[in-house]
């Protein structure tokens, strides 16, 4: 009666994430030829019971997963071949945070530039006691941040805004 297989064998996610990749020789970039989203490559992991659906995952991270193993959290997978839908394990390196990751692999990113820099945007040099970090994590200037409030202080005067302490 049925011409098919009545109970397909549903394939597992990896089988159907190398079903995706167009793969050449050991060196060269695996192309990824599935779904993208904003130049990176994307893939649908299927939950177990398949009920639940799943999630959409990187591809190259996905890739990188398959091969060596589970990736910490708030880690950075760089394509050492800056090709974004590259999922060749041997051209993805692990990065602890995308701070150092940019730093290390792109020395004319704005990371890389302000981290090189020794003196504020009014001459103050950068050192320990002159340096706070504000809760992104970037570097400011604490004489700067000090004149700021003072000017601050003195417009909220100007302009009847401030307030005098009560005893």
């Amino acid at each position: 009666m049925y011409k098919r297989k009545r109970y397909k064998m549903k394939k597992s996610n990896v089988e159907r994430f190398w079903e995706y990749v167009d793969k050449k020789g050991e060196d060269e970039c695996w192309e990824w030829t599935g779904c993208t989203k904003k130049g990176y490559g994307t893939f649908w992991i299927r939950d177990v019971n398949y009920k639940s659906g799943g999630r959409m995952v990187p591809a190259h991270r996905y890739s990188y997963e398959i091969a060596y193993g589970d990736i910490p959290k708030k880690a950075v997978i760089h394509h050492t071949c800056e090709n974004k839908k590259c999922v060749n394990p041997k051209h993805l390196l692990l990065s602890k945070s995308f701070g150092q990751h940019t730093v290390d692999h792109h020395p004319d990113s704005p990371t890389s530039i302000n981290k090189a820099k020794t003196h504020c945007i009014n001459g103050h040099k950068y050192t320990p006691e002159n340096t706070s970090y504000d809760k992104q994590g970037r570097r400011r200037c604490i004489i700067c941040d000090k004149q700021a409030l003072k000017k601050e202080q003195k417009l909220n005067i100007f302009h009847g805004k401030y307030r005098s302490r009560r005893k």
